[in-house]
């Protein structure tokens, strides 16, 4: 299945996520007009969540996001790694 899901973030960034899935998470794609530094450990946030069973709630896609964060020192403007959860879960929830 496919979803997208696009959302303006607290601070006024747009972010959209891309998702395809069945039982797990098989491709996810992160744009939007945040910012990350440095700005290729994108794909390693994307990579993480490759792979993820789906359905399961935010905080789960959250404590993901968060250990790679930490785990690489990664800095998020304009973003949360709550907010890419939610939309995470928005997209599966709204996919045809």
């Amino acid at each position: 299945m496919h979803g997208t899901a696009l959302e303006k973030v607290e601070g006024g960034k747009l972010v959209r996520i891309a998702i395809d899935f069945d039982a797990q998470i098989s491709r996810i794609a992160i744009t939007g007009d945040f910012f990350l530094y440095p700005e290729e450990e994108l794909s390693a946030i994307e990579q993480s969540l490759v792979g993820q069973p789906s359905g399961k709630e935010p905080g789960f896609y959250t404590s993901i996001i968060d250990r790679v964060v930490e785990a690489r020192g990664i800095q998020m403007v304009g973003i949360t790694a709550d907010a890419i959860a939610r939309l995470v879960v928005a997209s599966m929830r709204g996919a045809a």
